[in-house]
């Protein structure tokens, strides 16, 4: 059984062969992770990080299943069963006590993997004090409030759905995201089936990074996205264990969000959630691009034996 199979599996029962030819007949898939949490949704008024970010890469299905084997021959060769960025860029358990050649070899092979796989890889991120502002602190409990984890995850949803329609790829794209995020469960109730079949993408799921490789490399885009954001404003120092450029080598669309366009992200999500109530979602329109460039987003969602992506992508920026 192929990774892809077992997470059909995990996501419908053992007997769930005609759903996993649903699964399986979206050639491309996006994998996210997020980093800090939303002020509110803990129990605490404030976020743990002075930004929220949602991060992640995109690939065809048959690369993510030599990804998944690559990446695994590395924790393997390394005497680990999974990875998770925060541990390893605090040197906590299971890393703690590992020399440093140890160190960097592992980092290395999984970078590599990175490198050589997903397609493009996004990020979306809202600084908290910009979100505060606009949704007000006294407003932060509500239950129906919009959260900075919804305009992050729908704005890389988005992102992906144009670069899809600009090249006129047809396909359904899944999008999977790490389970666990305390904002998931009102994010998830925002999608109708008018709203999915807008965005051309199959229902979006949660799974455990634990389980699902690919979200192992998300996990560390997320992390190490919002690393650099602080310490290009000067709020951190470098870290030993940053690899932002390395990662930054693939092609690929960082969005910063600023606080003039969070107020409007923020309204389009309140309207998106009236027209939810009464059965509608606005159309998406198809992006517009010059020919050189439609010619790189179709060689984006290109199959794997004719793809052939450069970093010309970076143009599309």
């Amino acid at each position: 059984m192929t990774p892809f199979e077992h997470l059909a599996v995990s996501l419908f029962g053992a007997d769930c062969s005609e759903r996993i030819v649903i699964v399986l007949s979206n050639d491309f898939t996006c994998h996210w992770d997020e980093s800090g949490v939303d002020p509110g949704t803990t129990g605490k008024s404030k976020s743990d990080m002075p930004i929220i970010l949602v991060g992640g890469y995109m690939a065809h299905v048959r690369e993510w299943t030599s990804f998944e084997k690559q990446w695994k021959s590395a924790l393997d060769e390394h005497g680990i069963d999974y990875f998770h960025m925060v541990a390893f860029a605090n040197n906590q358990y299971p890393y703690r006590r590992w020399p440093q050649e140890k160190i960097d070899s592992l980092i290395s092979s999984l970078l590599a993997a990175i490198k050589r796989f997903p397609r493009l890889r996004f990020s979306c991120s809202i600084e908290v004090d910009d979100y505060m502002e606009v949704v007000k602190a006294d407003n932060i409990g509500r239950e129906d409030i919009v959260r900075a984890y919804h305009l992050c995850a729908r704005k890389c949803i988005e992102h992906v759905s144009d670069l899809a329609r600009a090249a006129g790829h047809a396909k359904k794209i899944l999008h999977i995201f790490d389970k666990g995020n305390s904002a998931w469960s009102s994010f998830e109730a925002t999608f109708t089936q008018k709203m999915l079949d807008s965005l051309n993408i199959l229902n979006p799921i949660t799974q455990s990074k634990i389980d699902v490789i690919p979200l192992q490399a998300a996990d560390i885009l997320a992390h190490q996205t919002g690393r650099s954001i602080l310490i290009e404003t000067g709020r951190a120092e470098t870290p030993t264990r940053y690899y932002v450029e390395r990662l930054f080598n693939k092609p690929g669309l960082l969005i910063p969000c600023k606080q003039s366009e969070l107020r409007r992200w923020y309204q389009e999500e309140k309207l998106i959630e009236r027209d939810r109530m009464v059965g509608s979602y606005p159309r998406r329109f198809t992006v517009g691009t010059t020919e050189h460039s439609r010619q790189i987003l179709i060689d984006l969602f290109a199959e794997p034996e004719s793809h052939t992506l450069t970093s010309a992508l970076m143009e599309l920026k």
